[in-house]
């Protein structure tokens, strides 16, 4: 049968002799040694759990999941594997059996799923069914040359619920480990919208929704916003037309956080694409994991609009709803916590936030490792609650630990771990330390210059920044050409006027010694821009002081 053990002796079907006794003897070892890793697992700190899926007839089929079990281990996860981890089967352990496969599913992080074969195997669909409703992240595995459906890899029931299908265990190792080179998510990108391509040829509504999904979120993640939300609705379009409700609800929530991009400007339109989701999952029990996973994506929209008193609560009931459903422990309920934490920073609730980081790395580093990208995420919102404590030793401490694991998980030019650059370049300016607060920004610009446009808005606070610092440092004339430049920027693209008021007040200092005429001019449109903001605002009130500083040293 597929957990891989033979019927009992005296089945007509049943082998006889050495073999079977070989076979037998043989998944004893295993499911002793599954045992035995059972009790060092427990003994030692866990980590993140993979239920290995897949057909188990024949020793071939024994070999190669053993195999993908052995990959997947080596990637820093626990895993269990049906035919090891549980006792060999007899007549009356069947239901145990089952219950410890579906325990193992209800506890597990990941599902990698064995799809070989002409079609997938009848256990391993209902694994993958079972996973996809309790919301677990699932990798279909499936290096088969042999070709099922002209435009689909596997039945499209099992590809629509898949969160990843790779075609190697060099796929499957890179899937798991993370993407360590941003060049493949273009290459992914340009795949996804030729297998767009070939769905709406072939005009199935199912596959049409389904890649248009898969485009959306890639199209995101390249930075592609716009073009990620006219595919995510209409995947939501199509979805609600041939009544796929699931996929509808998967879409609406990475809509929800795509438009969060947009901030305040598109807050309503947000929060009506949540309501909408959350109205399709409010009366179904089943659904408390999706709904939380909508809450969460509502209260980063909350917090990138500045209603904070939204972002704290809908992060609340998700953290709440995620350890209801999942555990303490799981990842799902660690993430919102990190979020949670993120709308307390925001909200200024420094203390509350601070508390709550540290419960989190504790948790997290039993979870994940302590040289987890999530970890890297929580001493960077670590770092930014004490430099707004005025605690900027320990901030440098928090975030070059942070920078340390971006750089050895997702590399030196990852955007990541440019941001990372940014914010301890902006701690070390607060330290005094502006030469090397310098060299960051320059390290993280370069790794932005490669991933946008010469001229992309995203550009301009860097090199603003990069100006404001070498001003400081007495080289106005290294500041003026990253200077134009950012203005070029906002005169392009448009700015905010706290960030014009910043441009134009630089632009001042760097000309105060040669042409305070000029100089005059840029502070006095940098006072009529600030006069039009809330100056209750944290960037108000700075760049008053700065201004303010700027006239005390123009006057005789």
């Amino acid at each position: 049968d597929r957990l891989g053990h033979r019927r009992q002796p005296g089945h007509p079907q049943q082998r006889h002799g050495r073999a079977w006794r070989q076979d037998h003897g043989r998944r004893r070892q295993l499911h002793e040694r599954g045992a035995a890793a059972r009790r060092r697992r427990d003994r030692l700190t866990s980590k993140p759990l993979v239920y290995v899926a897949g057909p188990l007839f024949d020793e071939g089929e024994r070999w190669w999941i053993e195999r993908v079990e052995a990959l997947v281990a080596s990637t820093g996860f626990d895993t269990f594997l049906p035919h090891r981890d549980n006792p060999p089967k007899t007549a009356d352990n069947v239901a145990e059996i089952f219950a410890n496969d579906r325990g193992a599913l209800d506890r597990c992080d990941l599902v990698v799923a064995n799809l070989n074969g002409i079609t997938t195997d009848d256990g391993t669909a209902w694994e993958l069914g079972y996973a996809f409703a309790r919301g677990k992240y699932s990798i279909g595995v499936h290096t088969d040359w042999r070709s099922r459906f002209p435009s689909e890899t596997v039945n499209l029931m099992i590809e629509c619920s898949l969160d990843e299908l790779v075609g190697s265990l060099d796929e499957l190792r890179a899937a798991l480990e993370g993407p360590q080179d941003q060049r493949e998510d273009s290459v992914r990108l340009a795949e996804a919208e030729e297998r767009m391509r070939v769905a709406e040829e072939l005009g199935y509504a199912p596959l049409v929704a389904y890649s248009l999904l898969v485009l959306g979120r890639l199209q995101e993640r390249a930075g592609d916003v716009a073009a990620s939300e006219v595919s995510l609705v209409r995947t939501i379009g199509v979805a609600q037309k041939i009544g796929a409700e699931r996929l509808r609800l998967k879409a609406l929530s990475y809509l929800v956080y795509t438009l969060a991009n947009a901030g305040e400007p598109r807050l309503r339109e947000t929060y009506q694409r949540g309501e909408e989701g959350l109205a399709l999952v409010e009366a179904d029990e089943g659904e408390a994991v999706a709904r939380a996973e909508l809450l969460m994506a509502l209260a980063w929209a909350a917090t990138r609009g500045g209603d904070l008193d939204r972002a704290l609560r809908d992060n609340q009931a998700a953290r709440e709803q995620f350890s209801k459903s999942l555990g303490a422990s799981h990842p799902a309920t660690l993430k919102s916590g990190i979020n949670l934490a993120y709308a307390l920073v925001a909200a200024r609730r420094l203390d509350e936030a601070e508390e709550l980081m540290q419960a989190l790395l504790s948790a997290g580093r039993e979870t994940w490792g302590p040289r987890d990208r999530n970890i890297a995420v929580i001493r960077e919102n670590l770092g930014t609650a004490y430099k707004l404590q005025g605690r900027h030793e320990e901030a440098e401490r928090e975030t070059r630990r942070a920078l340390e694991i971006n750089y050895e998980t997702l590399g030196e030019r990852h955007k990541d771990s440019a941001t990372t650059d940014f914010n301890l370049a902006m701690i070390l300016d607060l330290l005094e330390r502006d030469e090397e607060a310098i060299e960051y920004l320059r390290h993280g610009l370069e790794t932005r210059e490669l991933m946008y446009a010469a001229d992309d808005p995203a550009l301009a606070i860097w090199l603003r920044e990069i100006a404001w610092l070498e001003i400081d440092l007495g080289r106005p004339e290294r500041a003026r050409p990253e200077l134009e430049r950012a203005l070029a920027i906002y005169e392009r693209h448009g700015a905010s006027d706290i960030a014009l008021a910043r441009a134009w007040l630089l632009q001042a200092r760097a000309l105060a010694h040669d042409d305070p005429a000029r100089a005059g001019f840029f502070a006095e449109g940098a006072r009529r821009k600030l006069a039009l903001h809330d100056a209750s605002s944290g960037y108000w009130r700075r760049l008053a002081d700065d201004l303010a500083r700027f006239d005390a040293r123009r006057s005789p």
